[in-house]
């Protein structure tokens, strides 16, 4: 029943159950006078009919004051992320975007309790300062946490909320460098060699190979093998689509090659310094005109570049792991030779353009173990 209990500061209206398993609960309903007595019997009657109707209300309400938060789950979630395997750079990019949700509504928000129409706020809010590409990366992320959360049991509905969030669909860049703007760019290298060697050969080395920005910048000079036909590559075992396709294997061609044959070897074990590229690059595009190019446009340079020689899709798209087609991994044995004609062929080209025709070989041997 209904009961006022009296104390020496406040009084408090609870009210006494048990529920069919034979428990006695007691919680408390308000104070008084803020809650009156007609309006402490209304709220009685209406959790004596959930009692009678089997559920026990105390119990539910403890359980949502202990539910965790989306805010909570950041440890749990970024565990099971490792433990899945994913790339050392998705970890850090995740890492890096969850405060934007932790310090929200959506981050303060009990797992148990989000909705569509929370989730639509919040990127709704999100749509006026962050790109339509963003936005789809955090859609992605939040779908694997709740995706997680229901496995977990720390929801129970079987419904993953995100899935019905829509979020603008990124336009995608088309940028590429023009034979006349790999001709300024390779003269404004050229300039730089002196001051800055390992950036430029780094600079260099994404022209020249296809590789993503983050692959050279942290190359380490454990990774370097040199294969039983002489050439070089570079061996990653961590990379953007390392769960797909294991090892990555990047051939260095002549003149990147020679490039680093020039370097003094690395004290701190990273092939190019492993220093952030993306200031230089700017002074770079900046002094050449350019300034819409990015760093990552090279990938797509060498790309065109190669494309313009010939080779076809799937050759082009196995030198650059782009491997998620069933033809590509059946006739993946087909494509080794293949590959290194690409590779090579393609960097004659750009280091044509970029003014290094003359560099054909290393003017020494870089360091690498024999695989």
């Amino acid at each position: 029943g209904l009961e006022l209990h009296v104390g020496r500061e406040r009084r408090t209206w609870k009210l006494y159950y048990r529920t069919r398993q034979g428990v006695q609960r007691r919680p408390a309903l308000g104070s008084y006078p803020a809650l009156s007595l007609d309006r402490a019997r209304a709220a009685a009657r209406e959790l004596l009919e959930q009692i009678a109707a089997g559920r026990d209300p105390s119990a539910e309400w403890q359980q949502a004051r202990e539910a965790p938060t989306v805010a909570a789950l950041e440890q749990r979630f970024f565990d099971a992320l490792r433990l899945e395997g994913r790339s050392v750079s998705t970890l850090e990019t995740y890492r890096a975007m969850w405060p934007r949700i932790a310090r929200s509504e959506l981050g303060r928000a009990r797992v148990a309790d989000v909705t569509l129409a929370l989730l639509e706020r919040w990127f709704a809010a999100q749509g006026e300062v962050l790109a339509p590409a963003t936005l789809l990366t955090y859609r992605g992320m939040l779908a694997g946490l709740f995706r997680r959360a229901l496995r977990w049991g720390v929801r129970t509905d079987g419904v993953n909320p995100v899935s019905g969030v829509a979020v603008p669909r990124p336009t995608y860049r088309r940028a590429y460098a023009s034979p006349e703007q790999m001709q300024a760019i390779g003269e404004a290298l050229a300039g730089w060699a002196r001051y800055k060697p390992r950036q430029v050969a780094a600079v260099y080395a994404l022209f020249l190979t296809g590789a993503r920005v983050n692959e050279i910048g942290r190359a380490r000079v454990e990774q370097l093998e040199l294969r039983p036909d002489g050439s070089h590559v570079l061996r990653l075992d961590e990379h953007k689509t390392a769960r797909k396709i294991g090892a990555k294997y990047i051939r260095l061609p002549a003149p990147v090659l020679a490039i680093l044959g020039r370097l003094p070897p690395p004290a701190d074990g990273y092939l190019f310094g492993g220093a952030d590229l993306d200031r230089f690059w700017r002074s770079i595009r900046d002094q050449v005109g350019a300034p819409h190019l990015q760093l990552r446009d090279a990938r797509r340079t060498f790309a065109t570049a190669a494309r313009s020689r010939g080779f076809t899709l799937d050759q082009v798209a196995h030198v650059l792991a782009h491997t998620d087609t069933a033809t590509t991994r059946r006739y993946a044995w087909l494509f080794d030779d293949a590959s290194a004609r690409v590779t090579d062929g393609t960097a004659a080209q750009l280091a044509a353009w970029l003014g290094l025709e003359d560099i054909t070989a290393p003017a020494a041997s870089p360091t690498s173990r024999e695989t």
